[in-house]
C-alpha cells in the first residue's frame, strides 16, 4: 500500500509537467509553433518565393512578406515585414544578389513548368 501511494504521489507532478509542456508545445496553437530558419542568403529566400508566387506554384491573400515574416526566421533573427518588402523591392532590380543554388532551383522550376 506504501508503494502504491508513493507511486501516485510521484504521478502526479509528472501528469502536471506534461499538461505544461503539451501547452507549451501543441502544434495546434499556432502562436506557439516554431518558424523555419532560413539559412542561406537573405535574396535568396526572397527570389525563390517570388518565383514560386509568378509561377503560379504557390498563392497568397494578401501580404506577401507578412506571409514570409510569420513562418521563416532569418538565421540572425525575425523577418521583419516592412524590412523584407524593402528587399523584396530591392531584389527585383538585381539579380546579382541571389546565390547559384536558388538560381539553379528557379530556372529548374521555370523548365518545368513551362
Amino acid at each position: 500500500m506504501q508503494s502504491e501511494l508513493k507511486e501516485i504521489s510521484q504521478f502526479s507532478p509528472k501528469i502536471s509537467n506534461e499538461i505544461a509542456l503539451n501547452k507549451v508545445t501543441n502544434p495546434i496553437n499556432q502562436s506557439q509553433t516554431s518558424k523555419i530558419t532560413w539559412l542561406r542568403n537573405k535574396s535568396d529566400l526572397v527570389a525563390l518565393f517570388e518565383a514560386l508566387w509568378n509561377l503560379q506554384i504557390i498563392s497568397y491573400t494578401k501580404n506577401k512578406d507578412e506571409l514570409i515574416s510569420q513562418h521563416f526566421n532569418w538565421l540572425d533573427g525575425e523577418i521583419e515585414s516592412r524590412k523584407l518588402k524593402h528587399l523584396r523591392k530591392n531584389i527585383k532590380s538585381i539579380d546579382t544578389n541571389i546565390g547559384d543554388e536558388v538560381k539553379n532551383i528557379i530556372d529548374k522550376l521555370k523548365d518545368n513548368h513551362s
